[in-house]
């Protein structure tokens, strides 16, 4: 009895060649068509062609053959037909291109009736990095006696995002995305200090943290271009504060007798101090790189929220333990300010081809 390893490669030996010997028949009827086409033996080819067409031809062969077919019904005059084969053509190839040397000048013409330029585009994902600029709106601490005592250093955050493209008219498109950004600054302040006793005062240091979810809404323009496609956008973005932190929160009180009370360092919730909505103006640059037929995308984008951070309704209250802790002992007050965010991010774009025949 034959086994069932025999038997396997007994099957694959015969279907491998089946599938040489079905496709080595399809490259005749290919070349049979090519060669009737040339000697306008017609109405023969759509019969030559179908059995492969629906099994048997590779995808390139497939092209060729909604091609010549589409010649052929051009040449005919059934212009419904040409139409359907050529259709069947760019949903394969949305990107084809008629070759002016080989092709006959009927199917450039009616290669211009069509057009696979995407309606819709899927950002399928995107990363970045990104850093802030802490912009004083108004120094507001009562205990600040000393001028350009505060220093601010940003940290290195991260951007993800997604999102879809709506095209509009020509080069420009309508995208909307939706994105999660972490960001954070440390900062610095001496709350007072004399000059004549420099150790004498109260000096805070902690880092602050946020994660925002922002739904940027944004008009772009895309340069035409067939593999680096540079574009510009500008828009608004709302923007929606999920967490604001104070870690590391450290410094110290010292007297006039240089007795020193530290802080605990114990990490801070900031939420009730800030604004959890804000408005962003959003202004992006970048490059669209072709790599078959979706895109690698380089940006950089600049964000400048509109809003201040710090929520003037309970900047003076104590209404949580955190409250207290950030104010007091020396009842420290957050200034007005804004955050503006840089971000340079790469991200993988999918464009969704819609082959049509262009409206007159």
């Amino acid at each position: 009895m034959m086994s069932r390893l025999s038997f396997f490669f007994l099957f694959a030996f015969i279907f491998v060649g089946t599938m040489s010997y079905g496709q080595e028949q399809c490259s005749q009827r290919l070349e049979q068509a090519r060669t009737r086409l040339n000697q306008g033996r017609l109405y023969d080819i759509p019969k030559i062609l179908s059995p492969c067409l629906e099994s048997g031809f590779s995808k390139e062969q497939k092209i060729e053959a909604y091609r010549i077919l589409t010649l052929v019904f051009l040449y005919l005059d059934y212009e419904q037909e040409a139409d359907n084969n050529y259709l069947n053509l760019l949903r394969l190839s949305p990107e084809y291109e008629v070759n002016r040397e080989y092709d006959p000048l009927e199917l450039f013409l009616h290669h211009q009736k069509f057009t696979t330029r995407p309606k819709i585009i899927l950002h399928l994902g995107k990363v970045g990095l990104n850093r802030v600029h802490y912009n004083t709106l108004l120094e507001y601490s009562i205990t600040q006696d000393n001028n350009n005592s505060k220093s601010v250093k940003s940290f290195t955050g991260i951007d993800l995002g997604l999102g879809i493209e709506l095209a509009l008219y020509k080069n420009f498109s309508l995208q909307v995305e939706g994105s999660f950004s972490r960001a954070g600054f440390r900062i610095f302040d001496a709350h007072y200090q004399l000059e004549n006793l420099p150790d004498y005062g109260f000096f805070t240091q902690f880092d602050q943290v946020y994660n925002f979810f922002d739904m940027p809404i944004m008009l772009k323009y895309t340069f035409a271009d067939k593999t680096l496609k540079p574009y510009l956008a500008i828009g608004a973005a709302p923007s929606f504060m999920l967490l604001a932190a104070g870690r590391r929160y450290e410094g110290s009180l010292v007297d006039s007798l240089l007795n020193v009370r530290p802080l605990d360092g114990a990490d801070i919730n900031l939420i009730n101090l800030r604004n959890n909505f804000n408005l962003q103006l959003s202004a992006a640059a970048g490059l669209q790189y072709k790599i078959g037929i979706n895109y690698i995308t380089l940006e950089f984008r600049y964000m400048s929220a509109l809003r201040n951070f710090t929520n003037v309704k309970t900047r003076m209250d104590f209404q949580t333990i955190d409250d207290r802790r950030v104010k007091m002992p020396q009842h420290y007050i957050d200034d007005d300010f804004r955050l503006d965010r840089f971000v340079l991010s790469v991200g993988f774009t999918k464009p969704i081809y819609q082959p049509r025949k262009i409206k007159k």
